[in-house]
């Protein structure tokens, strides 16, 4: 059956075939880690670099004050 839905949506152009359908299976039954995997390289990327980026703004921010407010 799988591989019958597999075909057809090769064939019928009104189902696209999805890559994260057919990789990791439904998302309800993917682990953390699939989930992430499953998620566009480019996406992963910029998710990656804005909490980094923010981490690291967070970072500073706490070194100023402390800076400025001693403990």
């Amino acid at each position: 059956e799988r591989v019958k839905k597999a075909v057809e949506a090769n064939l019928s152009p009104e189902i696209p075939p999805t890559p994260t359908a057919s990789r990791s299976g439904s998302s309800a039954q993917r682990t953390y880690g699939q989930s992430w995997l499953a998620i566009p390289r480019k996406t992963r990327l910029y998710l990656s670099c804005t909490l980094f980026g923010t981490a690291l703004v967070g970072l500073w921010v706490a070194n100023k004050l402390e800076e400025n407010i001693p403990a």
